[in-house]
C-alpha cells in the first residue's frame, strides 16, 4: 500500500514538472515571439523574415499553453499584419473561451471590420488589389467578423446590465437615457454592417443575434417613458399642493370664499388617484408619489374644514 502512495506521489510530481516545463517553454517562445514582432515593427513591417519568425513563435508557445490568451491574441495581430484575416478571426475565437471579456479581442475584431468594410466599399474600377486583400473582401470572413463583434458586445452588456427600473429620480433618468443611445448606436451600427452582405449570403442568423438587443432598447423605452410619466405626475402634485396652500392662506387672511377652485381641486385629486391606478396597474412602484398624494389629500381636507368653517 505505501509503495502504491509513493509510486501514486511520484507520478503526480512528474505531472507537475512537466506541466511547469511545457509552461516555461510556452513563456520562453512567447517572450522570443515578440522580440521578432519588435524587430518587425522596427522596420515598419518590411522585414517579413521577422513576421514569419514571430508567428512560428508565437504558435509554439500556445501549443505548449493553450490557457494562456495572450499567444492567441498575438498572433492574431500577426496575421492581421499578413491579411489573413480568417485565420486571425480563428485565433481570436479561442482568446473569447479563454476570456469572453477580453478587450483587445474585441478591439482587434473592430479592426478587421473597419478594414473589410472599406474594402467592400471600394470602387470596381479601382487600382491593384494584393491577393490578401482580396481574400479579407470575402462576404464569409465578414460575416465571421460580425457575429463574434455582436456576441463580444452581448456579453459585455450582459456582465454591465443592471436592472432597466422606472425611475423618479432626474440623474437616474439621464442614466437610462445614456444606455438606450449606446445601445441604439450599435444596434444602428450592425444592422448597416449586416446590410453589407445580404446580396451575397444568409444573414438570418445575424438578426437573430440582434434580437435581445432590440429587446433591451424597447425596455429602455419602456422605462423612460414611464419614469417621464412619474415625473409629470411628482410635479403635478407638488404644484396642486401649492394651490392647495395658497387657497387656504386666501380663506384664513382674507376671507374669501374659493368654493369654485375646491371643486375643481377635488376632481383634480380624482384624476390623480386614476393616474396613480394606472402606473400601479403596469407594477410601478408608487409609493413615493402615494406618500405626495396623501400630502395632498390632508391639505385639501383642511381646506374644506376650514371653508366649511367660514361660510
Amino acid at each position: 500500500m505505501a509503495n502504491g502512495l509513493m509510486a501514486l506521489s511520484a507520478f503526480e510530481n512528474q505531472i507537475q514538472n512537466l506541466q511547469r516545463n511545457r509552461q516555461e517553454r510556452s513563456a520562453d517562445a512567447y517572450d522570443q515571439g515578440i522580440q521578432a514582432l519588435q524587430e518587425a515593427k522596427n522596420s515598419k513591417f518590411k522585414d517579413k523574415e521577422a513576421l514569419l519568425k514571430a508567428c512560428d513563435l508565437l504558435f509554439l508557445s500556445l501549443k505548449n499553453n493553450r490557457k494562456n490568451p495572450d499567444p492567441f491574441l498575438a498572433l492574431a495581430y500577426v496575421l492581421i499584419l499578413m491579411g489573413d484575416t480568417k485565420k486571425a478571426i480563428r485565433y481570436l475565437k479561442e482568446v473569447q473561451k479563454i476570456e469572453p471579456e477580453n478587450e483587445l479581442a474585441c478591439k482587434l475584431f473592430q479592426s478587421i471590420l473597419e478594414s473589410q468594410k472599406m474594402m467592400l466599399e471600394k470602387p470596381e474600377n479601382s487600382s491593384f488589389v494584393s491577393s490578401s486583400a482580396s481574400e479579407s473582401q470575402e462576404p464569409s470572413t465578414l460575416y465571421d467578423a460580425m457575429e463574434s463583434e455582436i456576441q463580444t458586445f452581448l456579453k459585455q452588456v450582459r456582465a454591465n446590465q443592471k436592472p432597466v427600473l422606472v425611475c423618479l429620480n432626474s440623474e437616474a433618468l439621464e442614466s437610462l437615457k445614456t444606455e438606450f443611445q449606446i445601445l441604439s448606436e450599435a444596434l444602428n451600427r450592425f444592422d448597416q454592417q449586416i446590410k453589407q452582405l445580404e446580396a451575397s449570403l444568409d444573414v438570418t442568423p445575424l438578426y437573430l443575434l440582434l434580437r435581445p438587443i432590440e429587446t433591451l432598447i424597447l425596455n429602455y423605452q419602456r422605462a423612460m417613458n414611464q419614469s417621464r410619466s412619474l415625473q409629470k405626475l411628482s410635479a403635478d402634485l407638488l404644484k396642486t399642493k401649492q394651490e392647495t396652500l395658497s387657497m387656504i392662506q386666501a380663506v384664513n387672511q382674507n376671507g374669501q370664499s374659493v368654493q369654485p377652485e375646491l371643486e375643481i381641486l377635488l376632481d383634480t385629486c380624482d384624476t390623480f388617484a386614476d393616474r396613480l391606478d394606472e402606473l400601479e396597474a403596469k407594477k410601478i412602484d408608487i409609493q413615493v408619489l402615494l406618500l405626495s398624494y396623501e400630502d395632498l389629500l390632508k391639505h385639501v381636507s383642511f381646506l374644506q374644514d376650514v371653508c366649511d368653517e367660514k361660510f
